[in-house]
């Protein structure tokens, strides 16, 4: 049995489009309901803020799909020409014209209106990170300030952290992928990821702060656990494992998500810093997140017919999965504005009125994300996927024939 056509990188997933969504809506929602109460929460919102303490691990299955993918075109494209030039073309035109747009706009904004900025009433949102050059934003080393200080810095710049992480990551994998011979890549995957909690640990027990949650080092599990279920489905015998014994994995899956629900009930009781600078956090709760997205992404992907994959082929998930880059870059800001205009300061979600505002800063983010995709980040992406892979046409790739035959050719 092979693969489906859907495994091979140059093909787009519907399905992991949902995934996505499913992402991004999880940080959006963590977002919406944390930060700053304007009075005392109501019932149900603050069982439901509770219930969704945990959400920020969406950036958590982020990590796992990117890993995932990207591992997957570098896994098939490994000996093609131009193996690195195609991949950092490809990487440029998806990150940083969006990005560097963002943040050049948040300067902008500083040195246009001053008077604003000082006057107080955006003051904490335009703030800058303490010793940080505003020029370290567009080399993307803001996450070491972050750990250093212990402070995520304005809103509009604070979740970028993640992308630092991602763009250290597509630093190294290509150069790993392309030295490693395949069947040794498996070997050195389950290493790294086995090493990620001791790595925490240690750290934990010389520098216990926020570090833990930022440090690209710390929070390599979730890519590296995406790299490895790109290489197993590529395999034809996991494959077919995964294919014969799908009973096993839902039961994987469901013990895994008991373990989730627990560091739920963990998180809302720890608290937003405590749960996640936390020594259970630290020693197996990142990973366990990691693995719980890992089974529920190979589900995803081998289980053609499960209500789960059909879930992730909605329509409306896969348009949210599609736009969630820009979601993820704007919506804290935009909730600010709308937070401020409605209430005079930062809020979070108690009661009805400020789950309409949220509502109403969510459409607002949805219309500026459709837009960006359609009339910017869409034209650029396809203007980099102008560049292809080529065959190589020297001998290296007979040299490493033999090691291909553990993987599928897609």
């Amino acid at each position: 049995m092979e693969p489906p056509a859907k495994a091979q990188s140059s093909s787009r997933i519907p399905e992991l489009d949902g995934v996505r969504g499913v992402a991004i809506l999880l940080v959006v929602i963590c977002h919406y309901f944390g930060g700053d109460t304007h009075g005392p929460p109501n019932f149900p919102f603050s069982l439901v803020k509770d219930v969704v303490s945990l959400f920020w691990c969406g950036v958590d299955l982020f990590f796992v799909l990117s890993g995932f993918l990207i591992g997957g075109i570098l896994m098939d494209q490994r000996n093609s020409a131009g193996y690195f030039k195609t991949f950092y073309v490809r990487r440029v035109c998806r990150i940083l014209p969006l990005y560097f747009a963002w943040i050049a706009l948040f300067f902008l904004v500083i040195a246009v209106f001053p008077a604003v900025v000082r006057s107080g009433w955006y003051s904490v949102e335009f703030r800058q990170l303490p010793h940080f050059s505003g020029w370290g934003y567009f080399l993307f080393v803001q996450n070491f300030w972050i750990a250093k200080f212990n402070d995520y810095g304005p809103d509009w710049t604070g979740n970028t952290w993640s992308l630092c992480v991602e763009e250290h990551f597509y630093l190294l994998a290509p150069l790993t992928i392309w030295l490693l011979p395949p069947r040794k890549l498996p070997m050195a995957l389950v290493s790294l990821i086995v090493l990620m909690p001791v790595f925490r640990l240690y750290l934990y027990l010389y520098h216990s702060s926020i570090f833990m949650h930022v440090f690209s080092p710390c929070r390599m599990d979730g890519l590296l656990l995406g790299m490895m279920c790109a290489w197993l489905v590529r395999n034809e015998k996991y494959y077919d494992l995964f294919k014969r014994r799908m009973d096993w994995v839902y039961v994987t899956l469901a013990m895994l998500f008991g373990g989730m629900i627990y560091l739920t009930f963990f998180q809302a009781r720890a608290g937003w810093f405590k749960g996640l600078t936390s020594l259970e956090m630290v020693v197996f709760g990142y990973s366990w997140i990691s693995l719980f997205f890992a089974c529920f992404l190979l589900v995803v992907i081998t289980a053609g017919t499960s209500p789960l994959t059909g879930l992730m082929r909605n329509r409306w998930l896969r348009h949210l999965g599609v736009i969630s880059y820009c979601v993820y870059l704007v919506h804290g800001p935009v909730n600010d504005f709308v937070d401020h205009f409605i209430y005079g300061k930062d809020t979070n979600i108690n009661n009805f009125w400020d789950a309409t505002a949220a509502l109403l800063s969510f459409a607002i983010v949805w219309l500026i994300a459709s837009a960006s995709w359609r009339f910017f980040e869409k034209p650029i992406i396809a203007w980099g996927h102008s560049f292809l892979y080529e065959k190589r046409k020297a001998s290296r790739a007979s040299e490493v024939q033999k090691d291909e035959k553990t993987i599928i050719a897609t």
